[in-house]
């Protein structure tokens, strides 16, 4: 989630009442959809995205990646939202009618 989140009062104390509880021992990604599963939290997803992981976007160097930080990738990644806002969508939107 590129720690792009926003919680709200009550969702901070879930996640603290379940932390003295249960041990965390998941990455925080995977962590979080447990705590969702669980019904700690719920996690709603915005779209289109506010933020984008700089790392994956092409416009900073993650310190764990291994792909450079370059024009190409800018280039791609943008190609790859092109493709997963407006192409894939026409074909996995199950509301369509034939």
């Amino acid at each position: 989630m590129a720690a792009a989140y926003i919680i709200d009062l009550i969702a901070a104390r879930n996640i603290i009442e379940d932390l003295k509880k249960n041990k965390c021992y998941l990455p925080i990604d995977h962590w979080h959809n447990n705590l969702c599963s669980r019904g700690i939290i719920s996690i709603y997803w915005v779209h289109p995205p506010l933020m984008e992981q700089g790392s994956h976007n092409g416009m900073t160097y993650g310190t764990m990646s291994t792909k450079m930080n370059t024009s190409w990738r800018r280039i791609r990644w943008e190609a790859q939202k092109l493709y997963k806002y407006y192409i894939r969508r026409i074909f996995n939107d199950k509301r369509i009618i034939n």
